[in-house]
């Protein structure tokens, strides 16, 4: 098979690839959107709880995600943009106080508020944590 021949076939062949990728995106997607308001009210009602207990923790890493503070995080990404996520965030990075919370971290790499390194989230964002 001359050289463009295979070049083409590769070429059709990646783009059926792509567009099944493509596909299995949206409908991941799709799925997400259907559970998302089941999350949502879980995690108000987890938010409301006493104590620092698994499930509030768990539903503050929630909220967070789902408001944009942070991004899931992996620790690849961390060592080679340094730019921090939720489950690569260190505990130096984050102070916490009456009413609000900082994260002296960049969530986004060149993202964010004026040089991409703070953010602060008012209580009523999360609860009363």
């Amino acid at each position: 098979m001359p050289r463009a021949a295979t070049m083409l076939r590769q070429d059709a062949v990646s783009t059926s690839i792509r567009a099944q990728q493509e596909q299995a995106k949206h409908d991941r997607v799709l799925k997400v959107a259907v559970a998302l308001p089941k999350v949502r009210r879980r995690v108000v009602r987890d938010l409301g709880g006493p104590g620092l207990t698994r499930e509030r923790v768990l539903a503050l890493g929630v909220r967070l995600l789902d408001l944009g503070f942070f991004r899931v995080g992996h620790q690849q990404y961390t060592q080679t943009n340094d730019s921090y996520g939720l489950t690569t965030v260190r505990q130096s990075q984050v102070t916490s106080a009456v009413g609000r919370s900082a994260s002296t971290t960049r969530q986004r790499a060149g993202g964010g508020t004026a040089g991409g390194w703070s953010t602060r989230s008012p209580s009523a964002s999360y609860g009363r944590f």
